[in-house]
């Protein structure tokens, strides 16, 4: 400012806008001791200031206190201010915070002040850590209504609840909800019912759906991979492509529990059968297999899939066409043993796989 020909330089007196005398005597004297008094109180303002001004000793000692003091009341203004300034890592790891530990965050007053693409925004992202969807509901009843004037968002929003992840016990709390949106003034029996259309949407009516229904992460759950079926019309037996998890257990005759299976998703082509699943780091790996029937239909292609993103990633191939095999996971590393080479012929190699170095030995 005073060094590079701007007008400051040429002035007598210089206005600095926007600054408090006693916040700038503290940053002021930061630069000559290293040391600044921080608060939920005076962070963002000193921060801000330090930003504008360019005081290199003072805006590291702000963004770690933000880091190091996140918590389920301070993480939106922190998201919200890191922002406004382009710091990107200090706003992913607010955000990453938010994602984690959403239950917390959900009934804080700040939450409730959201705007409205920002809710949409969180309760739909795929990373959302939440004991049970049910946890996404109330979040969502409670931030509609704060507001009334929000009720006009109110199928948008709800259409970011994964109803089919419910169990049915869940349901019937949702259908206890005699909450309802208002058009045009009415109420009552006027109103248009809130969730109807998301129920219809995501096709909660029918266990076994083949509308691909997001899983949010983390979630430990039961994944069937592929495989074959028998075609009831043909009565033939065909490989597939597709992933299903177990989102329930009902009770069923007795002792016997009825699974509730909903579509996570395909795998690339081809489809496999008689293949090694592994999970490692939350994602799944897939080896090798089969594709078909025939004795030359073995294979050695691998794939990853990252749940969270629903990106698959093509690995390095085995060292030889393998089916049929046991598939360990140790220190990091999957061991593949034994097989089939065709199906005439076994195997009695291990091979070895780093998902590091994606190498096989």
């Amino acid at each position: 400012m005073f060094c590079s020909g701007m007008r400051e330089s040429r002035q007598d007196q210089v206005e600095l806008r926007a600054l408090e005398g006693a916040g700038f005597g503290e940053l002021l004297s930061c630069c000559y001791t290293g040391q600044l008094c921080l608060g939920w109180d005076s962070v963002f303002e000193k921060a801000s200031t330090a930003l504008q001004l360019q005081l290199r000793p003072a805006l590291p000692l702000c963004l770690h206190f933000l880091r190091s003091h996140l918590d389920a009341r301070s993480c939106l203004d922190v998201a919200a201010f890191a922002e406004a300034y382009g710091i990107h890592d200090l706003q992913e790891e607010a955000d990453d915070f938010l994602l984690s530990r959403f239950q917390e965050v959900a009934v804080t007053p700040k939450f409730l002040d959201l705007p409205v693409d920002r809710v949409l925004a969180v309760l739909g992202s795929d990373a959302l850590c939440t004991p049970s969807e049910l946890t996404v509901f109330r979040a969502a009843v409670a931030w509609l209504q704060a507001d009334p004037a929000r009720l006009a968002r109110a199928a948008e929003v709800m259409a970011a609840v994964r109803f089919p992840l419910m169990t049915f016990r869940e349901f019937r709390e949702v259908r206890a909800v005699e909450l309802q949106i208002e058009v045009g003034g009415a109420s009552g029996s006027e109103g248009v019912e809130l969730y109807g259309a998301s129920f219809s949407r995501f096709g909660f009516a029918s266990s076994d759906s083949r509308e691909v229904c997001r899983v949010r992460c983390p979630r430990q759950t039961l994944v069937l991979v592929g495989g074959d079926w028998l075609d009831p019309d043909s009565g033939q037996r065909r490989p597939s492509r597709q992933l299903w998890f177990a989102h329930a257990l009902r009770n069923h005759i007795g002792l016997v529990k009825d699974v509730e299976w909903r579509l996570l998703g395909e795998m690339p082509d081809p489809p496999r059968f008689r293949h090694g699943l592994g999970v490692l780091g939350g994602q799944l790996y897939v080896f090798g297999g089969c594709h078909f029937y025939a004795k030359s239909d073995t294979l050695k292609s691998a794939y990853r899939y990252n749940p969270v993103q629903d990106r698959w990633q093509r690995l390095a191939d085995m060292q030889e066409n393998r089916s049929n095999f046991s598939l360990v996971e140790r220190e990091g590393r999957f061991y593949a043993i034994g097989g089939d080479r065709d199906i005439n012929n076994n195997m009695d190699s291990v091979a070895c796989y780093c998902p590091n170095t994606d190498c096989w030995r």
